[in-house]
């Protein structure tokens, strides 16, 4: 539209009489008004040697901006206080800017600054402006989570834990509030359902340890009595009997790995009982591995086998830990 709109401009100037346009008022795309009056027109333009224009420039006046590529901008000065001014350049909104200030635009959305603008000097409603047509890369800004994310991108499980055990309370929520992906799930195709499992437990720790803190986690997992349950499934037929035994098992099966997390979550406490947070980290990212194992383990047999690891693991791990309590 803009393109369009200066076209038009253009052959209305060449029709009209350039002496019927004197102290005509504002600019618009193709600069229409003359250098006269407090709101007329002038212009600042650049060739390929001259990049620096130095000029004044007073409150309500509008300047046409032409770049070296022939390309125009209006400049307008909205607003001249003491210490600081106010304007438009091109498409974009009111800026306000201090003296010895600079701020950059791009004027043709091309992800390059092509014009900077600073204030050197305030006089009465008059603002001393230099103009410098530039050619710069506009950087990509970080996205949020690179900016904040300490551990989550981190290469391996052990450096991920101890990195998330030497973060302060905050830090942690603030970590898991943008990238919570608990190590287990990194592995799964379904991770949402994954990790929705964890967040629902996560309230299950203000319970203490035992018969509380597990029955919230069978409730969480909709795990009633076991044996009533598979009672329940016994009764359907073939087909639907399968199913319903299946998603028991599979229910079972993540209440042993909360179990797993459990373990985890008091070996973590014990750091504030003088535990050294390594042998804690060394400790959390077997448990981790393990659960792994546990996903991709093919039969009940091997299943058991990895929960007699665990729980050895455990074992030399507290044999440890009681060394170092305060």
């Amino acid at each position: 539209m803009q393109k369009k709109a200066f076209l038009i401009l253009i052959i209305i100037l060449l029709i009209i009489p350039m002496s019927l346009a004197a102290g005509g008022g504002g600019g618009g795309s193709g600069g229409g008004g003359s250098s006269s009056g407090s709101s007329g027109g002038t212009k600042i333009t650049f060739t390929d040697e001259n990049k620096n224009i130095i000029k004044n420039v007073r409150e309500s006046r509008v300047e046409e901006i032409t770049l070296s590529d022939l390309n125009k901008y209006d400049f307008t000065v909205i607003n001249v206080l003491a210490e600081e001014a106010e304007f438009s350049v091109g498409n974009s909104k009111s800026i306000k800017i201090k003296t010895n200030e600079a701020k950059k635009f791009d004027l043709n959305n091309d992800n390059r600054y092509d014009l900077s603008i600073a204030l050197f000097s305030i006089s009465s409603n008059t603002g001393q402006f230099s103009f410098n047509e530039i050619a710069e890369l506009i950087p990509e800004e970080p996205k949020k989570n690179e900016e904040v994310v300490k551990c989550g991108n981190l290469n391996t499980i052990k450096e991920r834990v101890k990195c998330r055990l030497e973060l302060k309370d905050y830090e942690l929520s603030q970590e898991q509030g943008l990238n919570y992906l608990p190590e287990e799930c990194r592995k799964l195709t379904f991770r949402k359902e994954c990790i929705n499992r964890y967040e629902q437990t996560q309230k299950c720790w203000k319970f203490p340890v035992g018969d509380e803190r597990i029955s919230c986690v069978k409730g969480n997992l909709n795990l009633g009595n076991i044996k009533n349950e598979v009672a329940l499934c016994n009764i359907k037929t073939s087909r639907d009997k399968t199913e319903c035994k299946e998603l028991i098992e599979e229910k079972v099966y993540n209440l042993i790995k909360f179990r797993f997390y459990d373990l985890e979550e008091r070996a973590e406490e014990l750091i504030n009982n003088g535990v050294n947070a390594e042998l804690v980290a060394d400790f959390i990212s077997e448990i981790e591995f393990k659960k792994i194992e546990f996903n991709e383990a093919k039969t009940k047999e091997e299943k058991k086998e990895i929960i007699l690891e665990v729980r050895k693991i455990w074992i030399e791990f507290i044999k440890k830990a009681k060394l170092q309590l305060k």
